[in-house]
């Protein structure tokens, strides 16, 4: 029921944690995640601008709506229990939690990797967070794996998008 909330002051908490240990470069922490991941780095990023320097979102959901839309009907309801309301009749609390609306607030680098088949975060919200940062000048490395869904399967993809990250 804090989705946005809760697991985001736990990850700042666990950033400064990181920086207090003597055998980490303090200055060059980032973050990355997968689905819920990646919901989770694009929410710290839009909440906590300046906190790491770089961050990977690996096929993240940023807008609960349309995300909970497209999942099987009998299980959005499921999904707004899990979430603690319903996105699609409380615009407002989905404004609020939804990271695409507060893409304006990330200043470090960003990458996006995405499943061209995913069924569970599709494709489109991606699409959406690199059209609206590229717009708003924002820099953001777009990865579109045409033969992936959710959760990278294939070796050669893995390989691939974790030379991305580590480069």
């Amino acid at each position: 029921n804090d989705w946005g909330g809760g697991h985001i002051r736990d990850l700042v908490a666990v950033v400064a944690a990181l920086r207090e240990l003597d055998f980490t470069d303090a200055g060059n922490v980032f973050v990355a995640g997968m689905s819920f991941g990646g919901f989770s780095v694009m929410s710290l990023l839009t909440q906590y601008p300046d906190l790491v320097r770089a961050g990977a979102d690996f096929f993240g959901f940023t807008e609960l709506a349309t995300f909970v839309d497209s999942w099987p009907y009998y299980l959005q309801q499921n999904l707004s229990v899990e979430l603690g309301f319903d996105p699609r009749r409380d615009p407002l609390r989905n404004r609020l939690t939804s990271p695409l609306y507060h893409l304006d607030r990330i200043s470090v680098p960003l990458q996006i990797h995405q499943g061209a088949n995913d069924s569970r975060v599709p494709r489109e919200q991606s699409d959406r967070v690199v059209q609206r940062l590229r717009r708003s000048g924002r820099t953001v490395a777009y990865f579109v794996y045409a033969d992936e869904g959710l959760g990278f399967m294939r070796f050669g993809n893995q390989r691939l998008a974790y030379l991305r990250l580590v480069d």
